[in-house]
């Protein structure tokens, strides 16, 4: 001890006179000045270890996209509530588990990152008393562990954050597009665009309000998505006009058929009564003729028959 008692503050005394005094009761001191080394070297892997799980923890707190608050939070709420009744513990295994958080920033995850990385230290430094000749050397050792790491998590944050965004344009287009799809069609061009516009700028509003935490940090794809979102709009207002013009030829071709049929029954119509008012006239002039002598004018349908024609003409055509 005295060997490095020189770089010792009370905080690191008291410290190490913890450790010294637990060793001894446990029976793990050195007994013999040559094992001290090795037991120096316990306390060092010891120190190691628990600065890895300190950082591994809050960056896999990082990773899940939560903060400290709700980590808090709950457990404030759980530490305020240990004596809850059978109902209320039965009704909250019953609920539902809460939606998983989006992804943190990345600008937001390397600052939990370097924040996770001082505290890693901080714990390194204090397991060993806070003596410098102890950890000066294995804490270089210790910080390209966390580099590597971290390089790591960063990349698994990256991944999270474009499955977010693209998952937020998706669900963005899917919602303009059926959106535009329930249009009652068909539509003035004008008014087509109008009601097309507001859908688009309610999901391109949403889709903004989703990904904004990504918009510094995450620029080019945040950019992106928004690109991908203007496309669909796009496409799915195109897609309606031409809808909407299929639909408007459909009914103007079924009108134009309507009428044509409409007109011929009407001529139709017309023509038996004209001959039917021709066949009268001649009948009345020439009753006292033969019938085969000459009565030419006279249809070969009785008056009846031709009203009935013409009574059926008219019900079709209506």
């Amino acid at each position: 001890v005295s060997g490095v008692s020189g770089g010792l503050t009370g905080r690191g005394l008291a410290a190490l006179l913890r450790v010294l005094v637990a060793s001894v009761s446990a029976g793990h001191f050195p007994s013999l000045p040559s094992l001290w080394s090795s037991w120096e070297g316990q306390l060092m892997s010891q120190a190691r270890a628990a600065a890895l799980e300190r950082h591994a923890a809050a960056s896999e707190e990082a990773l899940r996209g939560g903060g400290g608050e709700s980590v808090s939070a709950s457990s404030t709420s759980s530490s305020s509530t240990s004596t809850p009744s059978s109902s209320s513990s039965s009704s909250s295994l019953s609920a539902p588990p809460p939606p998983p958080l989006p992804p943190l920033a990345p600008h937001v995850f390397a600052a939990r990152l370097a924040a996770a990385r001082s505290e890693a230290e901080a714990l390194f430094k204090d397991s060993l008393f806070g003596l410098e000749q102890l950890w000066r050397g294995p804490l270089i050792d210790l910080r390209r562990e966390l580099s590597a790491r971290e390089s790591k998590d960063k990349e698994l944050n990256d991944a999270a954050v474009d499955r977010e965004m693209n998952d937020a344009a998706e669900d963005a287009s899917a919602q303009v597009e059926a959106a535009i799809e329930s249009l009652p069609l068909p539509l003035p061009p004008g008014e087509l665009a109008r009601a097309a516009g507001a859908h688009a700028a309610a999901a391109r509003e949403a889709l903004a309000t989703r990904i904004a935490r990504y918009a510094t940090s995450a620029a080019p794809r945040h950019a992106r998505a928004l690109r991908r979102l203007t496309a669909a709009c796009n496409a799915a207002v195109a897609a309606a006009k031409l809808a909407s013009a299929d639909e408007e030829a459909q009914i103007l071709s079924a009108a134009v058929g309507a009428a044509v049929r409409l007109y011929d029954l009407e001529m139709t119509a017309a023509t038996i009564r004209a001959a039917s008012a021709a066949g009268g006239a001649a009948a009345a002039s020439h009753h006292h003729h033969d019938l085969g002598g000459g009565g030419g004018g006279v249809l070969p349908m009785s008056a009846k028959e031709i009203k009935s024609l013409d009574a059926a003409a008219r019900l079709a055509a209506l």
